[in-house]
């Protein structure tokens, strides 16, 4: 189901059920903006997820989710390198 598609069965659904992006998101212990910014989205993470999941929207009208990936290089931990006369 396409993005436009998804956002307006999900809001027949709320409709349907007198449930507000605000009432999602007391459940959810988050702001309202914070629940249409997720709502509207075309992918959030799998925690994410899962919580809307948790608290009772069905899987097929959230966006899509994905595991997170780590972004950027590997951090290594020990020392720099000290060259004389730096320190």
């Amino acid at each position: 189901m396409d993005r436009k598609r998804r956002k307006m069965a999900l809001k027949i659904w709320m409709l349907d059920r007198d449930i507000s992006q605000e009432t999602i998101a007391n459940a959810l212990g988050m702001t309202r903006s914070r629940v249409s910014t997720y709502l509207g989205s075309e992918i959030v993470t799998r925690t994410i997820f899962d919580r809307f999941v948790s608290v009772g929207i069905p899987p097929e009208l959230l966006p899509e989710p994905r595991d997170l990936q780590k972004r950027g290089p590997h951090r290594r931990t020990g020392t720099l390198p000290v060259q004389e006369g730096t320190v």
